[in-house]
This record gives C-alpha cells, sequence and structure tokens, in this order.
C-alpha cells in the first residue's frame, strides 16, 4: 500500500530546517551577524509565515508557529526557481556539466535575486492557490442581533390595553415554561398592578 506525502510537509520541514540549522551555525561561529536572512523558492511558503497560525489547520498551525518563533529575528525572502543553486541537481545535468555550475560553485548573481518578503507577497494571487486553500481552518461566522422587546412591541401597536393584553400572554408563556402549568399556578394580580409592573421597562 503505498501512502503519498503530502507537498504542505515537506515545505514545512524544509524551512524548519532552514531555521535550526541557521541558529546552529550562528552558535558555532560565535560570531556577531547584524543580519540573516532566509531564502526559499516557494511563494506558498512566505505566503503562510505571513498568515497568523490561528487561521491555518492545527498540524500547519503548529509547525508554522515554531518556524515563526524560531525565525523572528530573520528576514525571509524570495528565489526563484531559475536562481536557485539547489535545483541544480533535480535539473538532470551530468557529471561534467555540473562541475562547471556557476550557480552550484558560487550561488546566484546578488543583483538576480528577488527581494520580496512576506510581506510582500501577493497574497490575493496566492489564496487562490488549492495548495494554500487546503491548510486553511474553516471559520464560521455568527452573528448576533438583540432587540429591545418593549420597543418593538410599540411598533406594532400604540394600544395602551392591547399591550397590557401582549405583555400578559409572554409573560404567562415564560412562567409556565419555567414552573411547568402542572406545578405552579400562575399568581393572578389585579389589572392595576399588572400595568405598573408592565410599565416598568418603559421609564
Amino acid at each position: 500500500m503505498e501512502y503519498e506525502i503530502p507537498m504542505t510537509i515537506f515545505i514545512k520541514l524544509t524551512c524548519l530546517l532552514l531555521v535550526k540549522l541557521t541558529i546552529k551555525v550562528l552558535v558555532a561561529i560565535k560570531e556577531r551577524v547584524d543580519s540573516v536572512k532566509l531564502w526559499t523558492d516557494s511563494s506558498i511558503t512566505l505566503a503562510w509565515i505571513n498568515t497568523s497560525p490561528h487561521l491555518l489547520k492545527t498540524f500547519v498551525a503548529n509547525r508554522l508557529s515554531q518556524i515563526q518563533q524560531l525565525s523572528k529575528d530573520f528576514q525571509w525572502r524570495h528565489i526563484s526557481s531559475e536562481c536557485h543553486p539547489a535545483d541544480a541537481l533535480s535539473r538532470g545535468l551530468n557529471a561534467k556539466t555540473f562541475a562547471a555550475c556557476e550557480l552550484w560553485w558560487r550561488g546566484p548573481e546578488p543583483s538576480t535575486l528577488d527581494i520580496s518578503t512576506p510581506d510582500g507577497v501577493e497574497i490575493p494571487i496566492i489564496s487562490s492557490d488549492k495548495l494554500y486553500c487546503a491548510e486553511l481552518r474553516t471559520v464560521f461566522k455568527v452573528t448576533l442581533t438583540t432587540h429591545n422587546i418593549f420597543e418593538h412591541l410599540l411598533n406594532l401597536t400604540n394600544d395602551f390595553q392591547k399591550l397590557i393584553r401582549i405583555l400578559a400572554f409572554i409573560f404567562r408563556f415564560m412562567f409556565n415554561c419555567r414552573y411547568g402549568k402542572k406545578q405552579v399556578f400562575f399568581r393572578q394580580r389585579s389589572l392595576p398592578e399588572q400595568k405598573v409592573g408592565y410599565l416598568k421597562p418603559f421609564r
């Protein structure tokens, strides 16, 4: 049985490996480094790095949080595949051509590098990418609207006696729901007493 590992796992693990390796190198050389730039040819990775973890699914969010935390003092940059030295090995070069590959031995020319950062990635374009969208968490938006029942009743009618009757039915329904019809009887009050109680919210 074959199991296909999602591409997102490779992308996240390579970025995490890059950050950890960079930290180990910085510790090993014991020299002050003012600026560290991390390069990736994946624009989706840069989009993820620029995305808040709570918007992503759990696995991606956990990896991303770790990457963001470890690389908080570093700068992420984008490099095109044509300028990526590591891609030279995957282009099917023979030994002679590879030995003479300046891109592998010297790296890309600084002038050819794209200076785009996570903030510079076109998120509207990336957001339509299936790979990027597949890792987004589904968010449900719930809107709660509250209404003042007394204001609503006044909009229905301005007949005072009708308002009293409507409120009486509402309060009886609430009373019966709370205590049950068979348990306690709704206490009858005189009409003047009911009017005073019903008019309190309008003060």
